[in-house]
């Protein structure tokens, strides 16, 4: 569509005289490489790839344009009832990111939001996976190969900072008190 707002040094490019005949090039590079994402993805999640997930993908984008027979018949009753809650629909049209909605205002319909947080979070857990094996990785190396990493992995995925300065307080410095 030579909308190149997305990609700014492209754009820059493409503006200059100089660089008009690499835009052809470049375009069908990048598309090349967007076609090789796509089967890639499809390789990936081949569930997520019949015609139901586009009626379930479109509902998620927006749930308030979606015609009702795009959706499968057990979710038809949820979706005509969220589409004629109002407050939700102001709430989504004031620009609310579609995750923020799904996560809060979407409570009264259980399986809408269900099958939304289950397409919206499916590549965060593979984030996780893939930042576990890093972990992994640099924690069993070649000098510590024979070490179980149960708990040093455990330490290395969680989110919590510990508390070191508290501890070294709270620790008694004589066994015989």
């Amino acid at each position: 569509m030579n909308n190149y707002s997305a990609f700014q040094t492209l754009k820059s490019l493409i503006d200059n005289e100089k660089y008009a005949d690499l835009v052809n090039e470049v375009q069908q590079n990048v598309l090349q490489h967007l076609k090789k994402l796509k089967n890639e993805f499809n390789r990936y999640f081949p569930e997520y790839n019949d015609l139901e997930t586009n009626g379930i993908r479109s509902m998620i984008r927006n749930p308030f344009i979606i015609k009702i027979n795009e959706v499968s018949d057990n979710n038809q009753e949820n979706l005509i009832e969220l589409q004629n809650d109002r407050n939700c629909k102001d709430t989504f049209e004031s620009g609310m990111n579609i995750e923020e909605f799904c996560c809060k205002k979407t409570i009264a319909y259980p399986k809408l939001r269900e099958i939304a947080l289950r397409y919206l979070v499916m590549f965060s857990t593979t984030y996780l996976c893939e930042q576990g094996f890093s972990g992994l990785l640099y924690i069993k190396n070649k000098q510590r190969n024979r070490l179980d990493p149960t708990k040093d992995l455990r330490v290395a995925l969680s989110n919590i900072n510990p508390r070191i300065s508290l501890l070294v307080n709270e620790m008694q410095a004589q066994k015989s008190h």
